[in-house]
């Protein structure tokens, strides 16, 4: 009778709680640096426009366009595999993670 009772109760919110609240702020913090990249690169890509507008009087080649092939050459030649960072494609957690 009494293993059961054990069995049944449960702790509410407890250590596993915190555990996967902590899970998910760490999931949350390492989107942080991609998402700084993609704002260095747009304004990097903003920046190279507007000299193309003073040079040449009109920008040719837009912000955006600038901003895509910026970040293909950021994907090819800063892979994230170059700083020890691998990809998992498994089910449940499809994420960027250290080794």
């Amino acid at each position: 009778m009494k293993d059961e009772a054990k069995s049944v109760a449960k702790p509410d919110g407890g250590l596993e709680g915190r555990l996967r609240s902590d899970s998910a702020f760490a999931r949350l913090v390492a989107f942080v640096p991609g998402v700084v990249l993609c704002g260095a690169i747009a304004g990097v890509a903003v920046v190279l426009q507007g000299f193309e507008e003073r040079a040449l009087g009109h920008p040719y080649i837009e912000a955006l366009v600038i901003a895509i092939l910026l970040g293909i050459v950021a994907a090819v030649f800063g892979s994230p595999a170059s700083f020890g960072v691998t990809a998992s494609l498994s089910a449940p957690d499809c994420c960027w993670r250290s080794p």
